[in-house]
C-alpha cells in the first residue's frame, strides 16, 4: 500500500504507513489492541488516499478499502473493551489520537455528528498529550512520530476537521493557529529555514483566512492581523538569535532611505524610492551584486557556515522570510500594478509597529 502512494507522489502519506509497520514490528507499543488497531487504522487511511488520488473508480483498490474497513471495525471493538485501562504514556496518547481521527474521517461519510465525537476524542487526547510536555514543540518529536515529522501532520488535519464540522467553537481555529505557530519555531530550531519559510506562508493565508488559497489580496494585507505577525516576527528573530524576521527587515528597509506611506486606495506608494528600495533588496540579499534577482531556490537560507552547506554560502540579514517567487503570479489581485516582489514591505506599512 505504501509503495503504490509513493507511485502516485504520497511521499508523506507512504513514509507515515511505513513508519506505522515499522513501530509494530519493532514492538514499540506493547499493548496489543492498541497496536492491532493502530496497524488497521494506517490501512484505512491509506486506502483511503489512493482512492482519492484515483480519477475513475477502481476496483480492487475499492474492495482492498472495504477490507481494511471491516478489519479495523473489528479492532475497534476489542480496543473498546480495554481503551480505559490503557496506560496513558505519551506513546500510548499519540496512537490514540491517530486511531481515533482515522475512526472520525471514516464516519464523516455517513454521520458527521458521530465523527464529530471521534474527533474530539481524539482532540481529548491531544490536550492531555501536550499536558505531558515541558515545550510546545515536544509534539513534533515524540519517540513515535505517527502525528508528524516528515509524515502527513494529523493534528493539524485533525483541528482543520473540529474547525469545519463545528465552525462556531474559536477553540479549534485557534488550536490549529497555535500548532502552526509551535511547528515554525520546532522547525526554526531545527535550523530548518527553507522548510519553515515555505509553513511561514501557510500560516500568512491561515491568518489572512485564505489557507484554501495560494494569494493574497491587497485587502487581506491592509486588514492582515497584526498580533500574528508579530507572533511569527518573534519567532523569526528569537531563533535566529536577531538575523531573520520582519522587524529586521524593516529597519534595513527604513536605514536604506525608503518609506511606508502607501495609499491602500489608489495601490500605490506615495513616496517610492527606486534607489533605495534596490538598496534595500541588495542588502537582504534578493538581488546579487549585479543587480539581477536571485531565484528562490539559490538563496542560502542557512546561518551555519559548515563544509557541508559552504557552496550555499551564508545568508545576509533580513533574507528571511520571504514569499516564494515561483507563486507571485497570483500573490496580488490582476491588474493592480504592484511589484509583485514588495510583499513585505506592504506588510511593514499594514504594521507599522512591528
Amino acid at each position: 500500500m505504501a509503495s503504490q502512494l509513493q507511485q502516485k507522489g504520497k511521499t508523506n502519506e507512504a513514509n507515515q504507513s511505513l513508519n506505522i509497520a515499522g513501530l509494530v514490528l519493532q514492538k514499540k507499543i506493547n499493548n496489543f489492541q492498541l497496536k492491532e488497531a493502530l496497524l488497521n487504522s494506517s490501512l484505512v487511511l491509506g486506502y483511503q488516499y489512493l482512492a482519492d488520488a484515483e480519477s475513475d473508480q477502481n476496483q480492487k483498490k475499492d474492495l482492498d478499502l472495504k477490507k481494511a474497513e471491516i478489519n479495523f471495525t473489528k479492532s475497534l471493538e476489542k480496543l473498546s473493551i480495554i481503551e480505559n485501562k490503557i496506560d496513558k504514556t505519551p506513546d500510548n496518547l499519540a496512537t490514540l489520537v491517530y486511531i481515533n481521527y482515522v475512526k472520525g474521517k471514516l464516519e464523516e461519510r455517513s454521520n458527521q455528528s458521530k465523527a464529530l465525537a471521534d474527533y474530539n476524542k481524539a482532540f481529548d487526547s491531544i490536550i492531555s498529550l501536550k499536558s505531558k510536555f515541558k515545550s510546545n514543540v515536544e509534539l513534533f518529536s515524540l519517540d513515535l512520530n505517527i502525528l508528524y515529522n516528515s509524515n502527513a501532520n494529523i493534528v493539524a488535519l485533525l483541528y482543520r476537521k473540529l474547525k469545519k464540522l463545528d465552525s462556531s467553537n474559536p477553540v479549534y481555529a485557534e488550536s490549529l493557529k497555535e500548532h502552526l505557530l509551535n511547528e515554525l519555531d520546532y522547525l526554526m530550531k531545527q535550523q530548518r529555514w527553507r522548510e519553515a519559510d515555505s509553513k511561514n506562508w501557510q500560516f500568512l493565508l491561515y491568518s489572512a483566512g485564505r489557507d484554501e488559497s495560494i494569494f493574497l489580496t491587497v485587502a487581506d494585507v491592509r486588514n492582515f492581523n497584526c498580533d500574528d505577525l508579530k507572533k511569527l516576527d518573534a519567532l523569526w528573530v528569537k531563533n535566529s538569535k536577531g538575523y531573520f524576521g520582519y522587524s529586521v527587515q524593516k529597519k534595513i528597509y527604513l536605514a536604506s532611505g525608503n518609506s511606508l506611506d502607501f495609499d491602500w486606495e489608489k495601490r500605490e506608494w506615495k513616496n517610492w524610492n527606486e534607489k533605495g528600495y534596490n538598496d534595500f533588496t541588495k542588502s537582504v540579499g534578493w538581488r546579487g551584486q549585479d543587480e539581477k534577482w536571485r531565484r528562490y531556490e539559490e538563496l542560502p537560507m542557512n546561518l551555519t557556515d559548515t563544509q557541508e552547506l559552504k557552496r550555499k554560502g551564508v545568508s545576509m540579514r533580513g533574507e528571511l522570510p520571504l514569499v516564494e517567487v515561483e507563486c507571485l503570479s497570483d500573490c496580488y489581485e490582476r491588474g493592480s500594478g504592484l511589484s509583485l516582489r514588495r510583499f513585505e514591505i506592504l506588510l511593514f506599512s499594514s504594521c507599522r509597529d512591528l
